[in-house]
């Protein structure tokens, strides 16, 4: 589940910019 709150987290931030 860490990775996946970790890629999640890139994913959101990715999208934000």
């Amino acid at each position: 589940i860490e990775k996946f709150e970790k890629e999640a987290a890139e994913l959101g931030k990715g999208s934000l910019q």
